[in-house]
């Protein structure tokens, strides 16, 4: 009886041990597609954010007026 009872903690232990590495590997997959959309959103806000500044930047230099309009 001994040894049936150690065996069935063994299956009990390793059955365990395989559900926390299945939750963990499952955790890490999650991470990482977060980190791969938070990356791809970082990205996509740079590449949006680029072209407002440079319309910006271009902006007040297209409505100031030439000086010899300005001095007429």
């Amino acid at each position: 009886k001994q040894s049936g009872l150690e065996t069935l903690k063994a299956k009990q232990e390793e059955a365990k041990k395989n559900e926390t590495k299945i939750r963990l590997d499952v955790e890490k997959k999650i991470n990482e597609e977060k980190a791969k959309a938070l990356a791809e959103k970082k990205a996509a806000e740079k590449t949006v954010s680029v072209p407002i500044e440079t319309e910006a930047q271009e902006a007040p230099a297209a409505t100031e007026q030439p000086e010899s309009v300005a001095a007429e």
